[in-house]
């Protein structure tokens, strides 16, 4: 056999179905699955097994808690992408991150981070969102993606910080690394 297969359930420390996982920088796997109290998970390699990260919070609605992508930023906070909106986890901690009265409860579909910590978000049917500093831009048809309709965990920066993302209508990139529209100019009298 080329693998050594070692599946991972209720006596390894998993109990529900996992939709993500993804490496810290410093080598650490982490996982996202399904379920209020059973969303996030780390690998410990000594014990070979994986430790339940997730922690109570309070939401409202029907739809199962899904953590459908993940990216973990250089100070080790893991922003999740849910059902829920974006929520982002930090010192034992569970916040969902306000990111206007239009987004803030939608479904965030996949994510991906610039070197700059610009958080890029896909959202299930709303484009693409650019958030940085408590600050959302909204990208959708009138940027220039094929359709406002994003695809689960198919968003990806390069190394030379452009952003690609898989729509509904197929994959988009940024003409530019992280992209940072100017600002409109104001009108003057």
């Amino acid at each position: 056999n080329v693998f050594d297969t070692v599946f991972y359930n209720d006596q390894k420390g998993v109990n529900t179905r996992i939709l993500v996982g993804k490496e810290s920088e410093g080598g650490i796997l982490y996982f996202g699955g399904v379920g209020k109290d059973t969303y996030l998970y780390r690998y410990h390699e000594r014990s070979d097994a994986f430790l339940n990260l997730s922690v109570p919070f309070s939401i409202q609605g029907e739809e199962p808690f899904e953590v459908h992508d993940l990216v973990i930023d250089s100070n080790d906070a893991i922003w999740m992408a849910t059902t829920y909106g974006l929520m982002k986890y930090a010192s034992e901690k569970v916040s969902k991150i306000d990111l206007g009265p239009d987004y803030s409860s939608i479904e965030i579909r996949g994510l991906t981070m610039t070197d700059d910590g610009t958080l890029w978000i896909a959202t299930d049917t709303d484009g693409l969102l650019r958030y940085k500093d408590g600050k959302v831009m909204r990208f959708d048809v009138s940027s220039g993606l094929p359709t406002k309709i994003m695809n689960y965990r198919s968003i990806i920066t390069t190394a030379d910080q452009k952003v690609w993302v898989g729509t509904a209508e197929g994959v988009a990139v940024s003409q530019e690394g992280n992209p940072n529209p100017k600002p409109t100019p104001s009108k003057s009298h």
